[in-house]
């Protein structure tokens, strides 16, 4: 009895390598050039100017990004805390710490 699901194991394991089975794309699929942005730039092109947000509320941020449906804004710092605020200019609360790592 146990030679025989010896076997029928045996079987089942020889069969399962037997079946190819092909995972992935076989062509890929065109996208616009920049997933629709303009080929061309707009007019007015060179007028903006990069400034740093928040300048005075944060020691070495790296990246900033807005709640779904909410007006909190998320800080992160190079030195591993996580503030959030408001954005809202008039706003006079200061920064909640939710994490420090």
């Amino acid at each position: 009895m146990h030679h025989l699901i010896r076997v029928i194991a045996s079987l089942l394991a020889t069969s399962a390598l037997l079946v190819a089975v092909d995972y992935g794309l076989d062509v890929r699929p065109t996208t616009p050039t920049y997933l629709g942005m303009p080929q061309t730039p707009p007019i007015g092109a060179g007028i903006y100017e990069a400034v740093p947000a928040f300048p005075h509320l944060f020691q070495g941020p790296t990246h900033i990004c807005q709640a779904p449906r909410s007006n909190q804004l998320y800080v992160c710092e190079r030195e591993g805390r996580i503030w959030s605020f408001e954005n809202d200019p008039a706003s006079v609360s200061p920064p909640r710490l939710v994490l420090d790592l």
